[in-house]
Formats: structure tokens, C-alpha cells, sequence
């Protein structure tokens, strides 16, 4: 999993972990001390796509959730409601 996390001079420190999955990576991030770590969108893009996957990215605390392969414009619209907060009850897809 790859996640950017925004530091306090403005440049994101990125943090790649090959052997953790995503789940597991928003939990601890969200239970860690980091202060944005309940504010930073996340949104997990994944080629499983059933409705329980989707329910697992939201009990991690995820933000949204997309399937591969990726539709560009669901990307970006998801991006977008993260952005404004439209996008933070469902998945988008």
C-alpha cells in the first residue's frame, strides 16, 4: 500500500508498505498519533468489489472506495467529493 501523508512543511512523506493491506494500514494509521490522522481522506481502490469489501474499506475508516481497473472519471469525481466532502459516506463507484 502507498500513502501520502502531508507534513508540516507542506511536503508529503510517502510510506510504502508491501506487506501490510490497505485494511490494516487505515486502521493503524487512523489509531496513530499522527495529527491528521483522522482527517486525511482515504480512499481505497482495490479489484475486490463485492458489497463486503466495500463495508470492510468503510470499518477501516476509509473514505471511499473505487474498484480496478480504474475509470478515470470515477477517480477524479471521487477525488473531487473527497475534496468537498460530498464523497465521504459511500462508495463511488
Amino acid at each position: 500500500m502507498l500513502m501520502l501523508v502531508p507534513t508540516s512543511d507542506h511536503y508529503a512523506q510517502m510510506c510504502l508498505r508491501v506487506a501490510d493491506n490497505g485494511i490494516g494500514m487505515s486502521k493503524e494509521f487512523r489509531n496513530s498519533s499522527h495529527p491528521l490522522a483522522k482527517k486525511i481522506p482515504i480512499l481505497a481502490m482495490t479489484a475486490n468489489a463485492f458489497s463486503e469489501d466495500v463495508q470492510n474499506a468503510f470499518n477501516a475508516c476509509m473514505n471511499a472506495h473505487i474498484v480496478k481497473p480504474v475509470d478515470m472519471k470515477v477517480l477524479i469525481k471521487t477525488v473531487r467529493n473527497l475534496q468537498t466532502g460530498a464523497g465521504a459516506a459511500g462508495t463511488l463507484n
